[in-house]
């Protein structure tokens, strides 16, 4: 069983608490001592209101996985440093189920690894961009994250880093 952590009354919604179920069966079918998991409030911005997760593995390279989830809006799913959003204006638990298979599919895309995210960074090192592409059963996943437009027309380095299974 890997650790997970959670804040006590975390699942506002019965949505969140199918999504969120789903994430910690996902990560307690890892070996132990793999990964560690926090589900709870933000811990980077308090004025959010959606819950979220955190998976981290304990393989440097491997990429983390977060996110958060909001009954009505969907599912903000970060790999790395690459994002996207994925929409579930449903509330139904057949929405919840749907959107919870989906973030089921993209974390055992992660924790198999073996996937490569292109970033592009300023003189500084700060990242500019960032994208990656995930092999799910529908097709290539897509996720990415750009700063401010006029920063991409900066002087830029790109790097890759390729990403390790987390077993």
């Amino acid at each position: 069983m890997v650790a997970i952590i959670r804040n006590k009354n975390v699942y506002v919604t019965e949505f969140e608490k199918i999504v969120f179920s789903e994430v910690e069966r996902q990560v307690n079918g890892l070996p132990p001592g793999v990964a560690d998991c926090y589900i709870g409030p933000s811990q980077h911005d308090s004025r959010m209101i959606a819950p979220t997760f955190r998976i981290r593995p304990t393989n440097p390279d491997a990429a983390p996985i977060s996110g958060a989830v909001l009954e009505g809006e969907g599912v903000v799913i970060s790999v790395g440093h690459s994002r996207r959003e994925i929409g579930f204006r449903g509330t139904s638990t057949a929405d919840a189920l749907e959107c919870a298979q989906r973030v089921s599919e993209i974390c055992r895309a992660v924790f198999a690894g073996n996937f490569t995210e292109r970033l592009e960074v300023d003189r500084t090192g700060r990242r500019i961009s960032s994208s990656l592409r995930l092999p799910l059963s529908g097709g290539d996943f897509r996720m990415w994250q750009n700063r401010i437009l006029t920063d991409l027309f900066r002087l830029t380095t790109k790097r890759e880093i390729h990403y390790a299974p987390y077993v």
